[in-house]
């Protein structure tokens, strides 16, 4: 917790001071990562620092004491929490070895593709020497 300080820094953040912002980083960050490690173990990291970019675009706008600042920061986290839910949903995932063979990607090799385009061009090369008869 900041104290008595803490609409000072904040006033600061808000008017772009990078120390004040990285204050209320360091206050806040360690409580947020721990909250979104019990609630969204597998993604609480990249939540954080979406939620961190949720703030920096709203900082401005913000009114409240420190306590409503912590509100507003895990409700902010929540929210992402819930939005990366719900992308997960649209899009399920699943590891690469429960795929079949025949639903992997594939590609030619880039050394055979090296050799064709070597040969092409040595062709090339040979008929452009040719007479034109």
């Amino acid at each position: 917790m900041i104290g008595e300080a803490f609409a000072e820094i904040l006033a600061a953040a808000q008017q772009g001071n990078e120390l004040a912002f990285s204050r209320l980083w360091r206050d806040g960050n360690p409580a947020l990562l721990r909250y979104l490690r019990v609630i969204a173990p597998e993604c609480a990291e990249d939540v954080a620092a979406e939620t961190w970019l949720h703030v920096v675009r709203g900082l401005a706008s913000f009114r409240g004491d420190e306590q409503a600042w912590r509100a507003w920061l895990f409700t902010t986290a929540r929210r992402r929490v819930i939005d990366q839910a719900r992308r997960r949903s649209r899009r399920p995932e699943k590891a690469l070895e429960e795929a079949l063979p025949s639903q992997l990607p594939t590609s030619p090799d880039a050394a055979d593709l090296a050799i064709q385009h070597i040969g092409i061009r040595s062709a090339m090369a040979l008929v452009a020497q040719l007479p034109p008869h």
